[in-house]
C-alpha cells in the first residue's frame, strides 16, 4: 500500500464522517421543532382532558432523544477510537526512529516536524478530539513514512557502493550481509506500519458505514412518523383552528434539510411501503427489506456504505414461511435510480 492510497482511504472515512454529522445535525433539528411544537401544545392547551394525548407526544419525542443521543454517543465513541489508533502509531514510530535509526542526522530531519498532540488514555474513551487534530496526525504519518522510505534508497545506494568496493577484492562481505539484513529489516517495519494504515482504513470505513445506515433507517423513522420530509406537511391545529406550521421552529440556515417533493411524504404517508405481513423478529422477508431502504433512501454513489448495507441484509435469515430453509442467507433487493425494487 502506497501513500496515495492511504490519503485516498482516508478521505472516504472523512466523507462518511462528514455525512454522519449531517445527518445527525438534521435530526437534532428536527427534534427540536418537534420539542418546541410540544411545548407550544402545552401552552395552548391546557385543559386537563389533553392530558393523555400530549402525554403520549411527549413520549414519542423522548423515544426519538433517546435514540438520537444513542447515536451521537456511538459517533463520538468511533471518532475516539479513530484518533486513538493514529496517535498510538505515530508515538509507535516516533519510538521505533529514536531506537532503531542510528544516524542521528536522519533522526532529526525526520523528526524535525515533531509535534505534541493530545494525549490519548485509553480510561477516556469517550473523550471527543478534534477531528482536524486527527487529520494532522495521519498526514504526519505519512511524511514519516515517505522520510523513513527515501532514508531505506540512500542505504541501498550505500550498499550499492560496499559491493562494488568488494568485488574490487576488499574484504567487506560481513558488513555487506549485515547490512543487507537492516535494509531488510528496515523495509518490513515500514511495511508493517503501512499495514496498519490499511488496517485502520477498512475499520474506520466499516465503523462509519454501519452507523451511517443505523442513523439514516432513525432518519427515514422520524421522516415517516412525522412527515418531516416537507417542512409544510406537518400542520397540527389549535383550538381556533390556526395550524402551526413547522417552519416557524426550524432555523433558516437548516430550512434545506426539510425541503423535498411532496409526493415524496404522500408516498409514506398512505402507508404503500409498509409490510403488513408479520414475521419473526429474527427474519425479513422482501418487502420489509424494501421498506429499510425506502427509509434509508438513496445511497448514491458511496459504495462503503451500500457494500455495508447488502451485508447487514443478507445476514438476517430470510422469512419466506417454508421452515426448511430457516437460517439460510437472504438474498438481498436494491433500489435503482428510478426507486424500482430489483433483485440482485
Amino acid at each position: 500500500m502506497d501513500i496515495q492510497k492511504n490519503t485516498s482511504n482516508f478521505e472516504k472515512i472523512k466523507q462518511l464522517r462528514n455525512d454522519l454529522t449531517s445527518i445527525l445535525f438534521e435530526i437534532d433539528t428536527k427534534i427540536k421543532a418537534l420539542t418546541h411544537i410540544y411545548t407550544d401544545m402545552v401552552k395552548t392547551h391546557i385543559d386537563k382532558n389533553y392530558t393523555l394525548g400530549l402525554d403520549s407526544f411527549y413520549f414519542q419525542n423522548k423515544l426519538i432523544q433517546m435514540e438520537y443521543e444513542n447515536m451521537k454517543s456511538i459517533f463520538n465513541f468511533i471518532d475516539n477510537r479513530v484518533y486513538c489508533e493514529y496517535y498510538k502509531l505515530l508515538k509507535m514510530l516516533y519510538e521505533f526512529i529514536n531506537k532503531d535509526i542510528k544516524d542521528k542526522s536522519v533522526v532529526e530531519k525526520i523528526l524535525i516536524t515533531h509535534k505534541h498532540y493530545p494525549i490519548y488514555k485509553d480510561l477516556e474513551p469517550t473523550k471527543i478530539y478534534d477531528f482536524n487534530i486527527t487529520t494532522e496526525i495521519n498526514n504526519t504519518i505519512n511524511n514519516i513514512i515517505e522520510q523513513l522510505k527515501k532514508y531505506v534508497e540512500t542505504k541501498k545506494e550505500e550498499l550499492k557502493e560496499k559491493k562494488t568496493q568488494s568485488d574490487m577484492g576488499i574484504n567487506i562481505d560481513s558488513m555487506i550481509h549485515e547490512q543487507q539484513y537492516n535494509i531488510i529489516i528496515l523495509e518490513e517495519r515500514i511495511h508493517m506500519f503501512e499495514n496498519y494504515l490499511n488496517t485502520f482504513g477498512s475499520h474506520h470505513s466499516k465503523y462509519f458505514s454501519r452507523l451511517t445506515i443505523k442513523i439514516k433507517i432513525m432518519l427515514g423513522v422520524v421522516n415517516e412518523d412525522f412527515h418531516l420530509k416537507n417542512s409544510k406537511s406537518l400542520q397540527l391545529k389549535r383550538v381556533n383552528n390556526k395550524p402551526i406550521s413547522m417552519e416557524k421552529y426550524i432555523p433558516k440556515e437548516v430550512t434545506s434539510f426539510f425541503s423535498s417533493e411532496q409526493n415524496d411524504s404522500d408516498t409514506t404517508s398512505n402507508g404503500s411501503n409498509r409490510s403488513s405481513i408479520p414475521t419473526p423478529s429474527a427474519s425479513m422477508d422482501d418487502r420489509e427489506e424494501s421498506n429499510v431502504r425506502f427509509l434509508i433512501g438513496e445511497i448514491g454513489e458511496n459504495s462503503e456504505v451500500q457494500m455495508e448495507l447488502n451485508n447487514i441484509l443478507q445476514n438476517i435469515p430470510d422469512n419466506n414461511n417454508d421452515s426448511d430453509t430457516t437460517g439460510v442467507k437472504r438474498r438481498t433487493i436494491k433500489r435503482n435510480s428510478g426507486d424500482n425494487i430489483v433483485e440482485i
